[in-house]
């Protein structure tokens, strides 16, 4: 359980997360989405380590993220920024091979080398494997840092013996991935790859958060929305108990309509 428990934050002297509750399984995909300001990237922070509550704390498994040993968490919980910086002439598979570094003296470059591999194979970069990270575009740059997220928490885990998601039930194999507005710089057809490999992520239980702007990917993706506004939560629950056209109104300020999606059966927003 990845918990956030009455967290408040301050910044620059400004409120920005209000006595903040919220709680997250292993194996589902939670989805945070709200306006610009609503606290979101805020929350993110928090929920990753990245920045200290003044008020409250952020547990996973019942004990608090800071007392964690770095080394632990690392191989519990991955984070993937907005923005991740890399200026040095790195090849692509040098790049997400970085995500196995929680893992020295615990594994061996052979399955580290294979796990990346499978990693770039489900984030659809595999051919991009040998070329310099810098020459690449934004979203093929998004991907490979997907793809070292993945294999930093073990999504493509080839311990003898074991399937390729098959952890066990045991809270000490529940581990939690954090995406922060992942689809940003990405096609239409690799957002949808990004969101399916969360929720295959989910199905390997692993606990997924990811920050989305587009309501109606997150109505597709998400087992569950949280729905921010001025460092609240104003509602969480099922796609299609939030995504509601009085509430989607009151929080965007933007008249809508929802519909139900023609296949998928899933809420459908419509600017009206």
């Amino acid at each position: 359980m990845l918990e956030v428990k009455n967290i408040r934050v301050d910044l620059g002297g400004v409120n920005i997360l209000h006595d903040l509750s919220l709680k997250v399984s292993a194996g589902e995909v939670v989805s945070v989405v709200g306006p610009n300001g609503a606290g979101k990237s805020t929350l993110f922070a928090a929920m990753s380590g990245a920045l200290k509550p003044r008020l409250g704390v952020v547990e996973l498994d019942r004990e608090a993220l800071s007392d964690w040993p770095s080394q632990t968490l690392a191989r519990k919980r991955a984070v993937l920024p907005q923005h991740s910086e890399l200026t040095f002439p790195f090849r692509v598979l040098e790049v997400v091979l970085l995500g196995r570094s929680p893992y020295a003296g615990f594994s061996s470059h052979e399955i580290d080398l294979a796990i990346a591999r499978l990693a770039l194979l489900e984030t659809e970069t595999l051919h991009l494997a040998d070329r310099v990270y810098t020459t690449l575009s934004g979203g093929e740059r998004q991907r490979v840092h997907l793809a070292r997220v993945l294999t930093q928490i073990g999504f493509c885990d080839l311990e003898p013996g074991a399937s390729r998601c098959d952890p066990g039930p045991s809270e000490e194999n529940e581990r939690f991935l954090l995406l922060d507005e992942p689809t940003s710089s990405l096609d239409p057809a690799h957002q949808h790859m990004t969101l399916q490999t969360a929720v295959r992520a989910a199905e390997c239980r692993i606990g997924v958060v990811a920050v989305l702007h587009d309501l109606n990917l997150a109505a597709m993706y998400a087992d569950r929305i949280v729905m921010l506004k001025e460092g609240r939560i104003i509602a969480q629950g099922a796609p299609a108990e939030v995504l509601t056209e009085g509430l989607i109104e009151e929080v965007f300020e933007l008249p809508v309509s929802v519909v139900l999606h023609p296949k998928r059966g899933c809420p459908y927003v419509i600017a009206a």
